[in-house]
């Protein structure tokens, strides 16, 4: 991907993303999201804190925030509170263990138009980062037992389904497949 392209992919993006945000009347959460991550990471260990910044300084859509603001209001009606912006940080944290696996499990170079993790600092730093961020995901949480659990339950759910989605990959699919 040459830079002049990534650059216009990157500006499109932060234009399409900020309409939706606004659209959906989430800048105020998501700045506080932003800082919450922001404050998260100065927290963190000086040997992860170069890695995280990259993965965290790239354009993320934050649909799940924004779904869990969204879901929030549905139901209160009220101003979204600091333990929903919480919450929020945690699932972005453990949605970007996500990615950061599936892209070296996908050989993926490139992430909205950025270099993946993996591909900026070797497969073993990415693997480390993805570790420490489970952790602290599960850290962020621990004073709240329902909150460990579901998390503990969407994490497996995770694991077992890139398990199934790389066996699957392996396998041919046939007619059948399709019926």
């Amino acid at each position: 991907m040459n830079d002049s392209n990534a650059e216009l992919e990157q500006q499109q993006f932060r234009a399409t993303n900020a309409r939706v945000i606004a659209t959906l009347g989430y800048e105020r959460e998501i700045e506080r999201l932003k800082t919450a991550i922001t404050g998260w990471i100065a927290r963190c260990s000086n040997e992860m804190r170069d890695a995280l910044d990259w993965q965290f300084d790239s354009d993320s859509k934050y649909f799940r925030p924004s779904t869990v603001f969204a879901c929030y209001r549905a139901v209160y009606g009220d101003p979204i509170p600091d333990r929903i912006i919480h919450t929020a940080l945690v699932i972005e944290i453990f949605h970007n263990v996500s990615l950061i696996v599936d892209d070296i499990l996908d050989k993926s170079e490139y992430r909205r138009a950025k270099q993946t993790l993996h591909t900026r600092f070797g497969e073993l730093k990415a693997l480390m980062v993805s570790g420490y961020m489970t952790a602290e995901g599960f850290r962020l949480v621990a004073d709240d037992p329902p909150l460990v659990v579901l998390f503990s339950e969407l994490m497996s759910r995770l694991g077992v389904a890139e398990c199934m989605q790389w066996r699957l990959r392996q396998q041919p699919l046939g007619v059948e497949d399709w019926r």
